[in-house]
């Protein structure tokens, strides 16, 4: 057989690098406020009447009470939306690998066709034939470690989200019954015919707690976001392992391949 020519050479520079996968598979992740915002009884502090501030703070409990189910009804379908997003993106990736492979299997395959027409003898065959077979197997080996990477990041994903999503609930629940609590505790100062100063003050002091329960809850809430940031680290290295595997694979199997085609 005559001396490799330059489209050969071409061949040789690019195999390294026409059958890699993409490798970026980035993911975001959500936040949402989950203080509902809740307005002060408007208690004027020259009121005396303790019956007259009770009778006004009914209105002021029903607003809160609506204030915290609309809140709660939005963290809702915050995170039922954001599943839905995150099923699409994967959704749309997956797609996009696919076709990626299969265009490099078409590439492959052309490659292939046109090493076997230059091999013209039964050595040159046999070299062409082992370098395909080495080649497949390491794409196969390759693919594996990448699904194998992706699946146990979204896993791990699909666990910290879950997590999230119980303890963001927890939260607003426990929120929830602080307030509650504090509303049910003006009722019964107002019963007692305690001040309005001193209804005021108790009430401020238990949603500040609240709030500040809350907040606390939240920031628990959003130490997942490590997590992922560990998980995705992980996956980036399984699969840059795996690129690297196949590439040192595929440049053995290239050396040999050149040596049978020489002449």
């Amino acid at each position: 057989m005559t001396k490799m020519n330059t489209k050969f050479l071409v061949f040789s520079l690019s195999v390294l690098f026409i059958f890699s996968a993409p490798t970026t598979f980035a993911w975001t992740f959500p936040t949402i406020d989950l203080t509902p915002k809740i307005d002060l009884p408007p208690i004027n502090l020259k009121i005396k009447n303790t019956e007259e501030f009770c009778a006004n703070f009914t209105a002021t409990a029903e607003k809160i009470a609506k204030n915290i189910a609309e809140r709660q009804e939005k963290v809702t379908d915050f995170l039922d939306g954001k599943e839905e997003q995150l099923e699409e993106r994967r959704d749309s990736r997956d797609n996009k690998l696919s076709d990626f492979r299969s265009a490099s299997d078409a590439r492959r395959a052309e490659w292939y066709e046109r090493l076997e027409a230059r091999a013209d003898t039964e050595e040159e065959k046999d070299a062409v034939l082992v370098f395909k077979q080495t080649i497949e197997e390491a794409v196969d080996t390759r693919q594996a470690a990448v699904d194998s990477a992706i699946k146990s990041f979204r896993d791990g994903v699909d666990s910290a989200i879950t997590s999230r999503e119980t303890s963001m609930k927890d939260a607003q629940t426990k929120f929830k019954s602080a307030v509650d609590a504090a509303v049910a505790q003006v009722k019964t100062d107002c019963d007692n015919g305690k001040t309005t100063v001193e209804i005021k003050k108790n009430f401020r002091n238990s949603l500040k707690a609240a709030r500040s329960q809350l907040k606390t809850d939240k920031q628990n809430a959003e130490k997942v976001r490590s997590q992922i940031e560990s998980l995705s680290n992980t996956k980036k290295a399984a699969i840059n392992k795996a690129i690297g595997t196949f590439r040192t694979t595929a440049a053995a199997a290239l050396a040999k391949l050149k040596i049978a085609l020489a002449d």
